[in-house]
């Protein structure tokens, strides 16, 4: 489908999400290389989709929920390597005010024994996912 331009100003919040994708899809290196073989997709739950990709120690994470707000454990994204929620930075939540969402939060919280990804209901996140340093004492 095509945005109409005279339309803009009342489609304006769908208009400034395309131009973030767009300006994410063209300033960041690991969105910038067209290359399928980067990605891997994973199935989260019956209504969530995870889609991991790589470029050398750069990873990006994208999450879609297409149904009600879920709790998902940090190690079901399979990254291979174990995170913090330091190691995540959001880059772009559709539930964001700007783009018209609700301004539902995207948040971490840990259970007593993992962290998990609160994801709100009907959004798609992105994130850049720092590999961790070595967080163990020095011997």
């Amino acid at each position: 489908s095509k945005l109409r331009l005279a339309e803009r100003s009342w489609h304006k919040d769908t208009y400034h999400l395309y131009q973030r994708l767009f300006a994410i899809r063209h300033s960041d290196p690991v969105f910038q290389v067209q290359d399928r073989s980067l990605s891997r997709a994973m199935p989260i739950d019956a209504l969530v989709l995870g889609l991991h990709r790589q470029r050398e120690s750069q990873h990006r994470l994208l999450i879609a929920n297409f149904g009600h707000e879920i709790k998902v454990p940090l190690s079901r994204f399979q990254l291979g390597f174990d995170t913090a929620p330091e190691d995540w930075r959001l880059m772009l939540a559709t539930s964001a005010a700007e783009f018209g969402g609700m301004e539902s939060s995207v948040a971490f919280e840990h259970d007593g024994y993992a962290f998990e990804l609160i994801v709100p209901a009907r959004t798609a996140i992105v994130f850049d996912i720092n590999m961790p340093i070595d967080r163990s004492e020095p011997k």
